[in-house]
């Protein structure tokens, strides 16, 4: 894989064919001491997870499974969500042509379909802090092949040819190192990314809970977001909800 130069993102790539969870392997190999940058992918995920625990799915083979580790500073750990999904805009919009949105707070999509899953997580490790960027993205799965799936669209179809994987993985990486740069030099990229969010105007339900249990449901229209990339709802009666991505689950209504 080519780096970019004076970047240590991807200057270690570990490919597997078959893992439970690039996030997990990623993860166990940074508190093993794998250096900030290390890049993990997978051809297939046994467990793979989104959001709330929730699978990954994908074909085997046949689309981008990869994970990132970091190793932020505290003070960057509430923009690498940012990073995250603003790499991976960029990566299909250049593999592709087309205008990716941010469906709140970590889907990418095109025209309402989904095109890839963000997720990142963060733990206290050797050395610090340990940030992994998880990335699931259609190369080939779609509604069209799986219809099992939510709207989801491939980035083969997207561009109308095939997409290999392997060059996506590099500009995906690239991305990713840009922007981490643009935050490590302080530079905010809460505006870059809430310029992308499609939630903005809708008339959205929310899910708040703790430990699994449903505590409330907020319906009203995404107003957009805070400085600290929470959602603001308004609801019926003019009260503004901001609402963290950690504790919320969100799925769009007709209104």
């Amino acid at each position: 894989m080519k780096v970019s130069r004076g970047s240590q993102i991807g200057r270690e790539v570990v490919h597997v064919g078959s893992t439970r969870s690039t996030m997990d392997l990623a993860a166990r190999m940074a508190r093993e001491g794998a250096a900030e940058g290390l890049v993990v992918s997978a051809d297939e995920q046994t467990a793979g997870r989104g959001r709330h625990g929730r699978n990954w799915v994908s074909t085997p083979g046949r689309d981008l499974l990869a994970s990132i580790v970091f190793r932020p500073r505290p003070a960057l750990l509430p923009q690498m969500q940012f990073v995250a999904a603003l790499a991976a805009v960029e990566a299909v919009r250049v593999t592709t042509g087309a205008s990716p949105t941010i469906k709140w707070p970590n889907d990418v999509r095109v025209a309402g379909s989904k095109v890839c899953g963000v997720l990142v997580e963060s733990y206290d490790g050797p050395g610090g802090l340990i940030a992994i960027a998880g990335f699931g993205i259609n190369v080939h799965t779609s509604s069209a092949n799986s219809p099992d799936l939510p709207p989801a669209v491939s980035l083969s179809e997207l561009a109308g040819r095939e997409v290999d994987r392997a060059g996506l993985l590099e500009r995906l990486v690239e991305s990713a190192g840009w922007f981490y740069r643009r935050a490590m030099q302080g530079e905010s990229l809460l505006r870059a990314w809430s310029s992308l969010l499609d939630t903005t105007g809708q008339f959205v339900e929310v899910r708040a809970g703790v430990g699994g249990h449903r505590e409330s449901v907020v319906s009203g229209t995404a107003e957009g977001v805070d400085e600290h990339g929470r959602l603001l709802v308004r609801d019926e009666v003019g009260r503004v909800w901001p609402l963290s991505a950690g504790d919320v689950t969100l799925s769009e209504t007709l209104g």
